[in-house]
């Protein structure tokens, strides 16, 4: 046995070791290096259907306070998003984790295949600590991003093409499409493999999705009076526009890395 296959532990005991060493490493860094990005888009999303569903505001209105983002998602997307305006901020954030482990299971079972089961839990438990320090997997997970839920259904769809199960295939494509533009893509590139059914299912439902979204019509509601900037639970209190933005937005406690990240600091 030559190269680093030789230095890898032989018993399920070793295996073990390992396993907890590198998960122990893994929570280290995490709790220490100042990547975390304080759910900035989720805060987005939160904010922006509090405003349209709690407020009467409209979803391109919103701005996060003490930055110029906004929500920029077609209107399907905010619908989709309506359960948050029943929640308070901790439980919208563990609905984010959930849902994103969730895609992310999903993701790992469609790309290791029907044979997923021959890797073992110490070769899963291997990658998994390797792609907890993946930093655009982190970005998705602690930024409260929707991307992973947007591949697994992408991936959803290829895994009903490969399988010859192609009644619904182009559907998740669809509601990709109709939440995130960019996932539109694979609709040409379902035309540009033959796949015509799947590519007239993917449009069907995007165009079914974004009617329900304009007959719902988030854009219809004009705000009167202070455009409220607030949202309820703790992330922006009761404020307006006219409130000191970084005061009422950053819960206090925020670190400056936790509050700037990659984004406009206050």
């Amino acid at each position: 046995m030559t190269g680093p296959a030789r230095f890898a532990p032989r018993t399920d005991r070793g295996r073990l070791l390992l396993v907890s060493s590198l998960a122990a490493a893994v929570t280290v860094f995490t709790a220490t290096v100042p990547l975390l990005r304080d759910f900035f888009d989720l805060r987005v999303y939160y904010g922006t259907v509090h405003t349209w569903a709690a407020h009467g505001g409209r979803i391109y209105d919103y701005r996060v306070p003490g930055t110029m983002y906004g929500f920029t998602y077609p209107p399907f997307a905010a619908l989709a998003m309506l359960p948050l305006a029943l929640v308070g901020r901790n439980t919208a954030i563990v609905a984010s984790l959930l849902v994103n482990l969730a895609a992310l299971a999903s993701v790992l079972r469609v790309l290791a295949g029907p044979g997923w089961r021959r890797y073992g839990w110490y070769r899963w438990s291997l990658l998994l600590c390797l792609l907890a320090l993946f930093e655009p997997l982190r970005d998705t997970f602690s930024f409260g991003q929707v991307n992973l839920v947007l591949l697994a259904l992408v991936l959803g769809d290829a895994r009903l093409l490969a399988g010859g199960r192609d009644r619904w295939a182009g559907a998740g494509v669809g509601l990709a499409a109709a939440v995130k533009l960019t996932p539109a893509l694979f609709i040409g590139l379902l035309l540009l493999a033959g796949r015509r059914r799947a590519a007239a299912t993917a449009t069907a439902v995007a165009a079914a999705a974004t009617a329900l979204a304009a007959w719902a019509d988030p854009g219809r509601r004009a705000t009167t009076g202070p455009r409220p900037c607030g949202t309820p639970g703790g992330w922006a209190g009761s404020t307006t526009c006219r409130t000191s933005p970084c005061r009422a937005y950053w819960p206090a406690s925020a670190s400056p890395a936790a509050r700037c990240g990659r984004r406009p600091s206050c």
